[in-house]
């Protein structure tokens, strides 16, 4: 049985090997309540009054890292701040920026038990994938569900399913400039933006598609499956 995680890839195998159109079932955390925490101020000095702009997961090429770190490298001002969150080959250029810059920071990957505490200690969600591959062009992030799932607003590269995600229900902004100058201008959009409206929408629509969902959805592929067997 092949089980795929966005309506893209299930259309490209279905019409690729002619095949029944496979189940998608979609990479999203637990549904929780929505809460606010200050994890990130708290342990890494960041003011109240900044933003805090979040980038979490696997620091590793194709995810539009030196990218983030160019835009803010770039920014003219510290109202705005990345924190990135995570671990891989790309840590250390992190880190080296940090120590230059007072407007990148480095955070150690959590244990996900508690991840989405620290997630919810972020603005905003950001996950720049680079269509490297049809399969990040049609990609549908963990990651962009666990800052939903926290009530972020998120900012998103051009991929088809997760940007018409973030488009169609108005939680966020898509990225199509991948330049620093775009990201910067981006960034400096979204924050003229109803933030408010968007968070709500985000967590809404986290809690449409929570794992609960997906679970029946998985139950239901397998069931098919074992049918008259």
């Amino acid at each position: 049985m092949t089980l795929v995680v966005s309506e893209s890839i299930a259309d490209w195998y279905a019409n690729e090997y002619k095949m029944p159109r496979p189940p998608v079932v979609l990479n999203a955390p637990n549904k929780r309540e929505l809460e606010t925490n200050n994890h990130f101020r708290e342990q890494l000095g960041i003011r109240e009054d900044q933003v805090i702009l979040l980038y979490q997961g696997g620091l590793m090429a194709g995810r539009g890292v030196h990218l983030i770190l160019d835009a803010f490298k770039a920014r003219n001002d510290d109202k705005v701040v990345v924190v990135f969150m995570g671990y891989g080959e790309l840590e250390a250029d992190i880190k080296n920026a940090a120590n230059e810059y007072d407007n990148i920071y480095f955070f150690p990957a959590v244990p996900p038990n508690v991840v989405l505490e620290y997630t919810s200690s972020a603005d905003m969600g950001i996950s720049l994938i680079e269509n490297t591959c049809l399969s990040y062009y049609y990609c549908m992030p963990n990651k962009l569900f666990e800052y939903s799932m926290a009530g972020l607003p998120v900012l998103v590269s051009n991929m088809k399913d997760m940007s018409e995600l973030v488009s169609q229900n108005s939680m966020g902004a898509v990225i199509s400039d991948f330049s620093a100058a775009g990201i910067n201008k981006a960034i400096d959009d979204f924050l003229v933006q109803d933030l408010t409206s968007m968070k709500a929408n985000a967590y809404r629509v986290a809690c449409e598609n929570a794992w609960e969902v997906q679970e029946q959805k998985m139950l239901a592929a397998y069931q098919e499956l074992f049918k008259g067997v």
